[in-house]
């Protein structure tokens, strides 16, 4: 809420032409459709305005009305001076309605088209600004529609990495068998757990490592041998 003055437009009383001015908006829905359509055509347009001043004094001698009444009457003529009451210092105009004759003349709508391609554009931001932003401005519908595609990617590539953990895991079970651990399967579960990524690479490399070691796996496939003795192979 603001005043604006005209120093080049005068009132009919010959002083500068001085205005009360509030900014206010109305959400598109489907309930406002009509109402809309009837600002937007000039249909809805005069308004009576209420608004808080600090001060109401008389035209004629100055008197401030707030804490009583003067001599003077409104609308009466003194000395060829209209009477009439200034509502000064406003503080707030918390209050529109449509009418259809003003009591002050030319109150009304104001509206104004194109706004939003009138003002500059905001730079395109990252998927992560987006985030960082998240509880403290503003998100753009076409910044949604990315971010949810971004969260899908996301979601898609922590599903890739936890079957490869998984994966991961079951190898260094089967290797720690392998390898002859004296850990049993319970407890190395529990260990497997507790590491990371990277802590499971380097203890199924190190698993890995002992199976060499020992040579061929515990459990491995052996060539049976063949029975020589008395020329088996050539019995009948």
């Amino acid at each position: 809420t603001w005043v604006e003055t005209d120093p080049q437009h005068k009132t009919q009383y010959g002083e500068p032409y001085s205005c009360l001015k509030a900014k206010a908006y109305m959400v598109r829905t489907e309930k406002d459709k009509d109402l809309l359509l009837e600002i937007d055509a000039g249909i809805k347009k005069e308004v009576s305005v209420g608004c808080r001043v600090l001060r109401k004094t008389c035209s004629i001698c100055g008197a401030d009305l707030s804490y009583g009444c003067c001599e003077h009457k409104n609308g009466e003529f003194y000395q060829g001076k209209l009477c009439y009451t200034k509502l000064e210092q406003p503080v707030d105009a918390y209050e529109w309605s449509f009418v259809a004759v003003p009591a002050q003349p030319a109150a009304g709508v104001t509206k104004q088209y194109h706004q939003i391609e009138t003002q500059p554009k905001r730079k395109a931001r990252t998927n992560e600004e987006v985030v960082k932003s998240l509880g403290t401005g503003t998100i753009s519908v076409e910044e949604q529609k990315n971010l949810k595609l971004y969260i899908d990617h996301l979601e898609e590539k922590a599903l890739l990495g936890r079957e490869y953990l998984q994966d991961l895991k079951s190898d260094i079970i089967s290797l720690s068998f392998l390898s002859n651990s004296p850990l049993d399967e319970q407890a190395i579960r529990i260990l497997l757990e507790k590491m990371d990524a990277k802590e499971l690479k380097q203890l199924k490399e190190a698993f890995a490592k002992s199976c060499q070691k020992t040579g061929k796996p515990q459990l491995g496939y052996q060539k049976p041998k063949k029975d020589t003795s008395e020329n088996r192979e050539f019995y009948i």
